[in-house]
Formats: C-alpha cells, structure tokens, sequence
C-alpha cells in the first residue's frame, strides 16, 4: 500500500510540475504584451508588417467555412494544381484548423491557438522529461529571454507549431533514451513525419528515430525505418504537386546537384566549394551586422551557430565520458544543425531561409 501511495504522489507531483511549467508560455505573453501597454486579446493580426499572416488566416478561413480556401493564395495570382492552395504545404496549417472546427475561427483564433499550442507542449516535455526543479528554473528562464518564441505566438506563422511539435519530439527522445517504450518511439516518428511534411527540411529529425529502430531492432528496424521514411517522401511529393502553388521562383536551388549530374564530379566540387566560400563570407558578413546593429538575419545566423557549438561540444563531452546515449541525441541535434547550415548556404536565399533556422534554435 505504501508503495501504491508513493507513486501516486510522484505522478501528483510530476503532473504539478508539468502544469507549472505549462503556464511559462501564457505568462512571457501577457507580460510581453503588457510592457507595451496592450492584454494579449488586444493583439490586432491586420496591423502586421508580414503579408504571410493574411495568406495563413484566410486560407483556415475558408477551410473552415467551406472546406477548401476560395480564390487565388498563390503568387502571381497562381494556384495549386487541385483546389486553391498557396505556395506552402497545407499541413502547416492543421493546428489552426482543428482550432477552428472546434472553437470557430476570429482574428484571435490563432493566437489563442499557438499559446495553447505551446502550453501543450511544455507540459508534455516536463511530463516526459522529468526536470528537477534547477532544470525547470533554467528552461523558464531560456523560454523568456529568448523573445521569437513569444514574438510567433502572437502572429499567424506557423514557426509556433514547429516549435511546439519539435520540443514534444525531444522529450520523447529523452523519455526514450532512458526507458525505450515503443509508444515513445512512434510518438518520434509520428512527429517528424508531420514536421517534414510541413516543411521537407524537417526529414533531418527522422533519422533519429530511424537510427533507434535500426539499433533496437537491427534488419527489421532498418526495414521499417526505410518504410517509413519512404511513404513519408512519397505523400510530401505529392502534396506539392497537387496541393501547393508554384512560388516565385524554385524553393530550392539545386545547382550545385545538376552541375555534378551535367559536367562531372571535378567541376561539381569546384562549384560546390566556391558557393560555399562565397555564401559562406556572406553569411559572415551578416552576421557581424546583427551583432552590431542588430540587424534580425544577422541575430538569427549568431545565434544558430552558438547553439550549434554548444550542442556538438556538450555530445564530444559525453561522448569522451561514454556515455553513448546522450552522445546520440546531442549528436544528432548538431549535425542536424550542420545539415540545415549547409542546406542554407547551398539551396536556401539568405533572407528567406533564416527564419528557418528558428526551430532549430
């Protein structure tokens, strides 16, 4: 009896904690909103300076209302090739949608929406986790002061559920690490997959789960992770062919692939390299101005890269300890980052690829 009683009070607590936690995201956004003299209700989405959050609303909008977005959402007046889809996976915007079926849809919906949306996902990763109370001052304190966290809340972007569905995904890493539950590996791959079907970049976070099948079930987790990560290919193609309009120009510049394919394995790492260099200085360059002026890109860049170097040496560190688990995920999270790097300097435009590195981060 005794020990029943114990671990109803290590689950009592455990879930206050989780609870506790859960509230950091509602108070960095009252707060936020408050030192500007507004309550988070007074947030107005037609005031803002990004036209993306008109092309979002209007497209759940009409989801909502009609099952399908009415008129054109892509540019140029262009459109996807079945109903009326923009330029960016419809997936990205499943949160809201839900939000509206259920709640109704209003110029506040989706901020109430992404606040919840990372309450949530909080919870979650305490829940998992299991922080001690030191643990749980540091990560309020990294939530608040790290102010794009609050900033996407109170927009119609979608970075929010990324945030929220990536830090859910890591507690299932850890939670698994430590107990290898097979609910918390499908949890992993149930969330990476919908995080590269919102945005094809996100299949780096596949292979973590990949690698833990393989690991745990040698052939036939190789074969199920390649299974996977085919179907997950294979429904992403087709939503940007049928459900997604022509951007501007090609999302991705691939280049650097064709000239290997057309000219040869010589000429393809001279142009891969001096892409890189040049990139690579420009990249630099903006970076030293977010330092000194502030400049968004510039922030983002130093900061992706610190933590970048903070993660690979914390995994060398327990990797030079043994401890071959944690190596594993830490690891993974920097060459994950090295990935979405190179990915930006080879294939990305600067501007447009930074707040891509935001999730990261």
């Amino acid at each position: 009896m005794n020990v029943k009683i114990q671990e109803h009070i290590k689950k009592y607590i455990r879930f206050y904690k989780a609870a506790l936690m859960a509230l950091v995201p509602l108070v960095v956004c009252a707060v936020t909103c408050a030192v500007q003299g507004y309550a988070i209700w007074d947030a107005y989405i037609p005031a803002s300076e990004w036209n993306d959050e008109l092309f979002y609303y209007k497209q759940v909008e009409g989801m909502v209302k009609y099952g399908y977005p009415y008129g054109y959402f892509g540019f140029n007046e262009s459109h996807a090739e079945v109903l009326s889809f923009a330029a960016w996976s419809p997936v990205l915007v499943w949160p809201w949608l839900l939000w509206g079926f259920v709640f109704g849809w209003n110029l506040m919906s989706p901020i109430y929406c992404n606040i919840v949306i990372m309450m949530v996902a909080v919870f979650l990763f305490v829940w998992l986790v299991k922080p001690n109370r030191k643990q749980m001052v540091r990560m309020a304190v990294l939530f608040a002061v790290f102010p794009l966290f609050t900033r996407y809340m109170l927009s119609v972007m979608p970075e929010c559920t990324c945030f929220g569905m990536l830090i859910v995904f890591f507690g299932y890493a850890y939670a698994y690490m430590k107990e290898e539950k097979v609910g918390q590996l499908v949890g992993m791959f149930v969330i990476s997959g919908l995080l590269t079907l919102m945005r094809p970049y996100m299949i780096v976070f596949l292979l973590l789960p990949m690698l833990m099948l393989t690991l745990k079930r040698k052939w036939l987790g190789a074969g199920i992770s390649i299974g996977i990560v085919g179907v997950t290919g294979i429904v992403y193609i087709l939503i940007k062919k049928f459900l997604a309009a022509e951007y501007f120009t090609p999302l991705f510049d691939t280049t650097w692939i064709t000239i290997y394919l057309r000219e040869g394995i010589a000429e393809g790492w001279t142009y891969m390299w001096d892409k890189l260099y040049f990139q690579g200085w420009d990249f630099i360059g903006k970076s030293m101005q977010g330092i000194r002026e502030g400049l968004a890109m510039g922030s983002f860049f130093v900061g992706f890269i610190l933590v970048m170097v903070i993660v690979g040496l914390y995994a060398l560190y327990k990797l030079i300890r043994k401890e071959f688990k944690t190596a594993l995920l830490y690891g993974h999270l920097a060459f994950c980052f090295f990935a979405m790097w190179m990915a930006l300097l080879l294939m990305y435009k600067m501007q447009e690829g930074s707040k891509h590195l935001l999730t990261f981060i």
